[in-house]
């Protein structure tokens, strides 16, 4: 999505618009997330290991953006 959104021409607006489900999420891509990430050619995200979930077992992890 970040990928997209720097691009920032037609063709990947109209890619935004049929994924993200709201107009508020794909102008914030565009508008905020394509000035903050300009210069990093990838890795946007980080994710951290934080538990295991006790009910069922399964590993819970924390995304962010870098």
């Amino acid at each position: 999505m970040i990928t997209l959104a720097k691009k920032a021409d037609l063709a990947s607006t109209k890619k935004l618009i049929a994924t993200l489900p709201q107009k508020m999420a794909v102008l914030k891509s565009i508008e905020v997330l394509r000035a903050r990430y300009k210069d990093r050619t990838g890795g946007y995200t980080r994710i951290l290991s934080l538990a295991i979930a006790p009910a069922i077992g399964a590993n819970m992890v924390q995304i962010e953006l870098v």
